[in-house]
């Protein structure tokens, strides 16, 4: 079952975290890219980023047309074991970054934001990504050019994409 999420046509929330390893700083109302992909995710549902990278780079390969963004969902992980989590984070970051082409600068295109107090989750009214992740497409202005939580998210986003271009 999918479900929208965060209303359409309405601006994207204030709201600022940096990633993990390279600093990069995501705003979604006010992007660094064309067009922004926020995938809410947990370690359960973590596959679901491998199918929407795969299906928007085929069609938009440079990040600075559509910047991927995941959103970790560490809310559930106590404060003693915060450490261990980060460093799961870069590494899984720093597997990512040897499976990219040649000449593409990690720091675009490897974008992991830890929600360790679910403030990204709660501005964009996601409860929970156990079970499945969930997408917002944003555009170049900070608006939001529709959400959903649940299955093909790789085919829910491209439409929205294309139409934006």
């Amino acid at each position: 079952m999918t479900a929208q999420r965060y209303p359409a046509n309405q601006s994207a929330p204030d709201i600022s975290m940096e990633a993990v390893e390279s600093g990069r700083t995501i705003t979604p109302s006010r992007p660094d890219a064309r067009r922004l992909v926020l995938v809410f995710q947990s370690q359960q549902t973590a596959r679901a980023l491998a199918g929407i990278q795969d299906a928007v780079r085929a069609q938009f390969p440079h990040a600075d047309d559509v910047r991927i963004v995941s959103v970790v969902d560490l809310r559930s992980v106590p404060r003693m074991f915060r450490g261990m989590a980060r460093s799961a984070l870069k590494q899984a970051y720093e597997s990512a970054a040897k499976h990219l082409p040649e000449g593409w600068d990690p720091g675009d295109y490897i974008v992991i934001l830890p929600d360790w107090k679910g403030e990204f989750f709660q501005a964009f009214g996601i409860d929970d990504a156990t079970e499945q992740a969930a997408v917002v497409v944003i555009d170049e202005r900070g608006v939001v050019l529709g959400s959903r939580q649940g299955v093909d998210l790789g085919q829910f986003i491209l439409p929205l994409l294309a139409t934006s271009e």
